[in-house]
C-alpha cells in the first residue's frame, strides 16, 4: 500500500520521519470485527451497502493475501489519559491492552506495527510475531500520551506514504483517537478517503474508533459508499474489543434455480472468541430487485459458530429474464451492542433453462490405421438450443492406450469449448505395441442442469505393425521354445559331460586309462578294454563323486585294508587294488576330470557325502 507521496503542507512538513521497517510472516484468513457489550454507533462502507457501488461484484481478483499487517495509529495526546478535555476519560491503558489482547491471536508470521500521533506521526516501530513479541510488550508498555494536539489528518496521510506496497500482504489499520483534527493546516477528511482509496489494496481494512465521540458528520459523508472503511463511535470509558472471524468458503455458486429456486448450502463460521457473537445473514441484490425478484437466506435468526446451513431461495421470479446473476451475501451483525465489519461472500445463480447440447463429428471414418509416428485428425463441433450458451467441458481420456498420444485442439489436457466451435482430436500412434485396435473415448463436462452426452467416441486406431513386431506379440510362446531348448542343451551336456578319469594298471604293469562321462552307470571293463574287471559298475552319486553300483561276487576292492562293498562310495584319487579269488588282478584308480592323482585318504573316516 504504497504510492508517491502525497503533496500537502500538513504532510510534507514530517517527511523526515523514518520509513517503516519490513517483515515476514505468511498466514490468509479473513477478518471480522466486533465491539461486544457496549452500546456503539457505527457505520460502514463496502461490498454490502446497498448503495455501494460495489454491490453485485464478485469477489477480488486479486489473490488472497499471504500475510497480514497489522497496523496500529494511536492518539498519544494527553486527552487519552483524561487531560485537557479528556472526551475519552483516561481511556489510554484500556487501549493498550486491548491491542495485547487482540495480538495474542494473529497469525504466526504476521507484522504488527505502532504508529503513535499527536502534532504529527511519532517514530514508527514493526514486530514480528511471535518471534519479537517481548520487544513488543516492552514497546507498547513504554508508550505514554502526553502530546499537546491532534494532527490527524497529516499524520494519516504520512502513514499511507510511509506503508510498503505489496497486494500479497493484507494491511489492517486500526485507528483510536478521542479528538478531532486540530491542524491549522489545509487538509480534510477527503483528502485521508481519497489518498487511502487509491492506495488500498483489494483486502486492505481502515478502522476508525472514535473514543468518547460522536462520529462528525464531514467524517461519515467521506467515507461513504467507499469500500474499506469502518467508523466506529464509543462512549467514555468504552474500549471496543476486537474478535476475529473466518468464513470458508468465500463465494457461493447457487447453479440453475430455473427449475428448483431453492438450494441449500454451507457456511463455516469461526471465531476466537468462546461466546462468539451473533451474526445474521441477508443478500444484497439490486438486479433482483429491479426485475421484482430477490433472493431469500433462511434462518432468519442469529447464527452462531461452527458450520450452518443455509436455505436461499429466488422470489417472484415472473419477471426475471433468463440469465446470469450476481449477488452477496452478506454476514453483519444483528443488534447495536456489536459492530461488525460485513463479511461480503459474492454469490452468483443462473434462472434459466438448462440447455440441451449435441456433438456432431465431421468426419465419416470407421477406424483409423496409422503407422507408427502417424497422426490423425478428428473434427467434432458442439451445437445446442437457444439455451445452450455456457462453455463445455471436453477432455482426454482418464487412461489412454499405451503408445497413444491425444490432443484436444493442440492441448494434451481439457478444453473449454463454446456452441457453435469445433474440437480437433490429433491421434498420435506413438509406440502402439499390439495390432488389436485401440479404442477409448472423450469425457464430456456438461453444465450443471444441462442435458447432452457424457462421451465422445473415437474411431479406433488400427496400428500398422511391422513383422517383427507381430512375432513380438507371441513372446510367451518364444518363451517356452526357448526354456525347451535350454532343458534339452543341458540334459545333452550332462550326457556327454567328462566326470572322472579311470586307470586300471594289471600286474604285468600295463596301464589302461578312460575318461568316463555323461551320468548314466559305466561297466569299467567294458570301457578299460579289460576283460578281467567286466561286471564291475561306477556311477556318479548327486554329489559327483564314484559309487559302486555293482561288481561280480568273486571281484574284491581293497584300499589299505578296507574292503570297499557294492553300494559304496570311492575316494578320489584312491589305489583300490583288484583281485578275484585271492589272485591279484590290478590297482584301479579313479580322478576327478583335471585334477592328478590325489592320495587316498585312510578308510575307517566318517564320509559325510555319503
Amino acid at each position: 500500500m504504497s504510492l508517491p507521496s502525497v503533496e500537502r503542507r500538513g504532510a510534507a512538513r514530517l517527511r523526515s520521519r523514518r520509513p517503516f521497517p519490513r517483515a515476514v510472516g505468511v498466514r490468509v484468513f479473513a477478518l471480522g470485527f466486533l465491539c461486544a457489550a457496549i452500546p456503539v454507533r457505527s457505520s460502514h462502507a463496502g461490498i454490502c451497502d446497498p448503495d455501494s457501488a460495489a454491490v453485485g461484484a464478485t469477489a477480488p481478483a486479486a489473490a488472497p493475501p499471504k500475510q497480514y499487517h497489522y497496523v496500529f495509529v494511536v492518539d498519544t495526546s494527553a486527552s487519552m489519559m483524561g487531560h485537557g478535555d479528556g472526551k475519552g476519560r483516561v481511556i489510554f491503558p484500556r487501549v493498550k491492552d486491548e491491542i495485547r489482547r487482540f495480538v495474542d491471536r494473529v497469525p504466526s508470521g504476521s507484522r504488527v506495527t505502532f504508529q503513535p500521533f499527536d502534532q504529527g506521526p511519532g517514530p514508527a516501530a514493526t514486530f514480528v510475531v511471535p518471534d519479537e513479541r517481548p520487544k513488543l510488550d516492552a514497546y507498547l508498555a513504554a508508550l505514554e500520551a502526553r502530546g499537546r494536539n491532534t494532527y490527524l489528518y497529516a499524520s494519516l496521510l504520512e502513514l499511507f506514504r510511509r506503508l510498503p506496497h505489496d497486494p500479497s500482504v493484507a494491511t489492517v489499520v486500526f485507528l483510536f483517537t478521542d479528538g478531532n483534527d486540530n491542524d491549522p493546516g489545509p487538509l480534510t477528511m477527503e483528502d485521508v478517503t481519497r489518498t487511502y482509496n487509491i492506495r488500498r489494496g483489494p483486502y486492505d481494512w481502515f478502522y476508525y474508533f472514535f473514543l468518547g465521540l460522536d462520529i462528525p458528520p464531514e467524517v461519515e459523508q467521506a467515507v461513504k459508499d467507499k469500500p474499506g472503511w469502518f467508523l466506529m463511535a464509543v462512549p467514555p470509558n468504552q474500549v471496543p474489543r476486537l474478535i476475529s472471524m473466518n468464513v470458508v468458503p468465500t463465494a457461493l455458486d447457487l447453479g440453475n434455480l430455473f427449475d428448483n429456486p431453492q438450494v441449500q448450502r454451507e457456511l463455516g463460521l469461526q471465531f476466537d472468541s468462546d461466546a462468539p457473537p451473533p451474526v445474521r445473514a441477508r443478500v444484497v441484490a439490486p438486479e433482483l430487485e429491479a426485475h421484482g425478484s430477490s433472493l431469500q437466506v433462511e434462518p432468519k435468526t442469529p447464527l452462531g459458530g461452527g458450520k450452518k446451513t443455509l436455505q436461499l431461495s429466488l422470489l417472484n421470479p415472473q419477471q426475471l429474464p433468463p440469465g446470469e446473476y450476481q449477488a452477496v451475501l452478506c454476514l453483519e451483525s444483528t443488534e447495536s451492542t456489536a459492530a461488525l465489519r460485513p463479511v461480503p461472500v459474492p454469490t452468483r445463480f443462473r434462472y434459466q433453462p438448462g440447455g440441451s447440447y449435441r456433438i456432431l463429428a465431421l468426419h465419416n471414418v470407421q477406424s483409423l490405421t496409422l503407422r507408427q509416428g502417424e497422426t490423425a485428425q478428428l473434427h467434432f463441433r458442439l451445437e445446442g438450443d437457444q439455451w445452450a450458451t455456457r462453455p463445455v467441458e471436453i477432455f482426454p481420456p482418464a487412461t489412454v492406450p499405451e503408445g497413444l498420444g491425444v490432443k484436444l485442439n493442440g492441448a494434451t489436457g481439457p478444453v473449454q469449448v463454446l456452441p457453435g466451435s469445433e474440437v480437433r482430436v490429433e491421434v498420435t500412434n506413438e509406440s502402439l505395441f499390439s495390432s488389436k485396435p485401440a479404442s477409448f473415448a472423450l469425457g464430456v463436462g456438461l453444465p450443471a442442469g444441462a442435458s447432452g452426452p457424457s462421451s465422445i467416441e473415437v474411431p479406433p486406431v488400427v496400428p500398422v505393425v511391422p513383422w517383427w513386431r507381430r512375432l513380438l506379440e507371441w513372446w510367451w510362446l518364444w518363451l517356452l521354445l526357448l526354456l525347451l531348448l535350454l532343458l534339452l542343451l543341458r540334459r545333452w551336456w550332462l550326457a556327454r559331460r567328462p566326470w572322472a578319469e579311470c586307470q586300471f594298471e594289471n600286474k604285468d604293469c600295463k596301464a589302461f586309462r578312460a575318461t568316463l562321462r555323461g551320468v548314466h552307470a559305466v561297466d569299467l571293463g567294458s570301457a578299460l578294454g579289460v576283460r578281467e574287471i567286466t561286471g564291475l559298475i561306477v556311477k556318479p552319486n548327486p554329489a559327483g563323486r564314484p559309487v559302486i553300483t555293482d561288481k561280480p561276487p568273486d571281484l574284491q576292492l581293497d584300499a589299505n585294508s578296507w574292503t570297499i562293498q557294492q553300494g559304496e562310495p570311492v575316494e578320489w584319487g584312491e589305489t583300490l587294488n583288484v583281485s578275484r579269488n585271492g589272485n591279484n588282478l590290478g590297482t584301479l584308480t579313479l580322478s576327478q576330470v583335471g585334477t592328478t592323482k590325489a592320495k587316498g585318504r585312510q578308510r575307517g573316516s566318517s564320509d559325510d557325502e555319503y
